[in-house]
């Protein structure tokens, strides 16, 4: 683009959970970045606090702000991720939660773009299931 001060390379990543049984963390597909639960969070409530993992090229990254709902609040955050990639999520909704998360890495060819975006979300539906 002639002119261009900046240019990104930009990616978004997700992973739904409809419904796991027991207190276990479900095993994922690896992601560029994504949020894995360190708990199931289909069998919590509204106005629990769990704990996630963020990975980038399943590396744990610092510093990631979490957004607890992405759908209803998507401004707010709470809290970062430690040096481990652990962060506290509030789940703030009985049903449907997404959580999302930002990291931005320099692009591998700077002639192309200056940043790689990474954006990704955890989606997971609480609350009263049917079996």
């Amino acid at each position: 683009m002639p002119g261009a001060t900046e240019a990104g390379d930009n990616w978004k990543h997700n992973v739904t959970i409809r419904h796991l049984h027991g207190d276990a963390a479900p095993a994922l597909p690896a992601q560029p970045l994504q949020i894995v639960p360190l708990v199931n969070p289909t069998e919590l409530a509204a106005g629990e606090v769990f704990k996630v993992r963020v990975l980038y090229d399943g590396k744990p990254v610092a510093g990631v702000a979490i957004t607890p709902d992405y759908v209803n609040a998507a401004e707010s955050t709470l809290g970062t991720t430690d040096a481990d990639g652990i962060g506290e999520v509030l789940i703030r909704n009985e049903g449907l939660n997404v959580i999302a998360v930002l990291h931005q890495v320099p692009f591998t060819d700077a002639s192309k773009a200056d940043t790689a975006n990474h954006f990704a979300t955890l989606s997971f539906v609480n609350g009263h299931h049917e079996d």
